[in-house]
């Protein structure tokens, strides 16, 4: 005689009847009892209450109590069964066959654990935890159903569902192959929570709530940050997140190879990513994003970014290819959004007049000083602003020996300095609430569109060694223009065309390398409610620096 005992952690599908005749434990089970013989399916009555089930191969049949049953046996001398009801009665768990329904107790920790291919699962949710077993859930897998107050999981093979209004503010375990979560539930709603989430192939996830870890799979996976929602973070296998705010309500900060994207409320996500990947965010405003990871620093790709503007737009298309990073700051007046707004206005503007090689890599950081003038200002990749070139190359820039970082670059097309910033502009917090960020004059503020194309124009060239200490041989392209004899007049002559510079009164930092028309864009001064554009005297000096001028149109 073979004995069985049915529990959660024991219920063999399948038994073998290889003995006289065999006995089946069924003190933990309630429900009807279903035999799978070799001609039928038979029903046997209700467990409940019930101590021993009887299988006698020999005569095939089957006993309950006082009913016998007929069955036939099939040839490898097995039967299978299912039974639609199991109680739990506080074991550890149980693995589920197809049309069960379980029912947990109060003062216990229970599990039940699906079987790979299953079929009409019901449960109650006293039982505390679910795990699913051999199936991936996704956003369309699962709904709620808040009048019936019932959670239900659907795959291909089969569903489990939850009957969560048994017990009131219960909670439950989810386990999935690909998902951790719970189940809360109430008087008037039940949710799923979701604490670690891998995304099925394709799948466009929403996240509906707090804390989640997102992970991606091998396709193209997106996913939504619902409004107030925070402390999300996504994996990099994720190409694309969509925030459901516009692009100026946050602030962005790098930290290591994360993105950090903050509200007025606090982190809404870490966007993690790898060294050469690349990834989109888009905003409730239509504005785009793309986010790259190069040599493990991450990039603002702001060329690729299409924010509303207040300013005519133009037709033009910026001929430079660029990159910007922002140090962190923290300001009352200025955010990180608005100072990439103003950046890509500011190279937009220049790149419709001239056409570049390489990639511009431009690096923004802040000070605060209060008491200063200075708006803001240009450096180059370390502490000098200008770097030496190769004697090889000295001919292609006029006889000079140094040149800025970029202009370099854009002659060869080789990035020398790697990938360290070729520019650098770091602008003053101290008169931040002096600064208008909109593109619009503004009474009483300054224009930093026009500071930054001012400082970036600088940074492609307009700098040099004149009035300086240096090495009389020293010179910068720009420096081989320049004609100086008289301090007070210097003059910038290139095919034909003489641009009065700044005098040498104008003192360091802004003689020579300044126009002296006050209302130039290279003009040493700005004033409040004022925007400045390029104008055609820029572009003759950017022009005998080396750069190629596509389009003479002045605004």
């Amino acid at each position: 005689m073979s004995i069985y005992t049915i529990t959660k952690n024991s219920k063999p599908i399948n038994l073998s009847l290889n003995k006289t005749y065999d006995v089946i434990n069924i003190n933990n089970i309630t429900g009807n009892l279903y035999i799978n013989t070799v001609n039928s399916l038979i029903t046997i009555g209700n467990l409940a209450n019930q101590s021993l089930l009887t299988f006698d191969p020999t005569t095939q049949k089957i006993q309950l109590g006082s009913t016998i049953y007929d069955f036939t046996i099939n040839t490898d001398k097995t039967v299978s069964y299912y039974i639609d009801t199991v109680n739990l009665n506080g074991t550890l768990g149980s693995t589920t066959n197809n049309n069960e329904h379980f029912v947990g107790t109060n003062n216990y920790s229970e599990s039940l654990i699906t079987s790979t291919n299953y079929s009409n699962v019901t449960s109650t949710n006293n039982i505390d935890t679910l795990k699913i077993m051999g199936f991936k859930v996704n956003a369309i897998d699962y709904h709620v159903n808040e009048l019936t107050h019932t959670v239900s999981f659907t795959n291909d093979t089969g569903s489990i569902t939850y009957l969560t209004d048994t017990i009131s503010t219960n909670k439950q375990t989810i386990i999935a192959n690909n998902a951790i979560g719970s189940i809360s539930n109430g008087n008037d709603s039940d949710t799923v929570l979701w604490i670690k989430y891998q995304l099925i192939s394709n799948e466009c996830f929403k996240a509906l709530n707090d804390g989640m870890t997102i992970y991606g799979n091998y396709g193209q996976e997106s996913v939504e940050i619902v409004s107030g929602m925070h402390n999300e973070t996504i994996d990099s296998n994720i190409e694309k997140i969509k925030l459901d705010n516009t692009y100026s309500s946050y602030n962005f900060s790098v930290s290591g190879q994360s993105l950090i994207v903050k509200d007025s409320s606090g982190v809404v996500v870490t966007y993690n990513t790898v060294n050469g990947g690349q990834y989109t965010l888009s905003f409730s405003d239509g504005s785009t994003h793309n986010l790259v990871n190069q040599t493990s620093s991450l990039y603002l790709d702001t060329l690729n970014l299409t924010h509303p503007t207040t300013f005519a737009p133009t037709t033009a298309t910026s001929t430079i290819a660029y990159t910007v990073t922002q140090d962190n700051f923290s300001d009352s007046y200025i955010t990180k959004s608005s100072i990439a707004f103003d950046i890509q206005k500011a190279l937009l503007d220049i790149g419709k007049h001239i056409s570049t090689l390489g990639t511009l890599d431009l690096a923004i950081h802040f000070e605060n000083v209060a008491n200063s003038k200075i708006l803001a200002f240009f450096s180059g990749d370390g502490n000098d602003s200008v770097t030496t070139i190769p004697s090889n190359l000295q001919s292609y820039f006029n006889g000079a020996n140094y040149a800025t970082e970029f202009q370099l670059e854009q002659k060869t097309g080789l990035d020398y300095n790697g990938s360290i910033a070729d520019m650098n502009i770091t602008i003053n917090l101290g008169q931040d609430q002096y600064l208008s960020t909109t593109g619009l004059a503004t009474v009483g503020k300054y224009d930093l569109t026009t500071v930054l194309e001012h400082e970036i124009l600088h940074g492609l060239g307009f700098d040099g060694f004149i009035g300086t200490t240096a090495n009389l041989t020293d010179k910068t392209d720009f420096d081989t223009h320049v004609n100086a004899t008289n301090p007070s007049a210097p003059i910038f002559n290139y095919a034909g065309s003489s641009i009065r510079l700044a005098p040498s009164s104008s003192g360091s930092g802004s003689a020579y390398y300044h126009v002296s028309n006050a209302a130039d864009l290279m003009s040493e001064s700005l004033d409040t409610n004022q925007i400045k554009h390029i104008s055609a005297a820029d572009l003759v000096i950017l022009t005998g620096v080396g750069y190629t001028v596509t389009d003479h149109t002045m605004v």
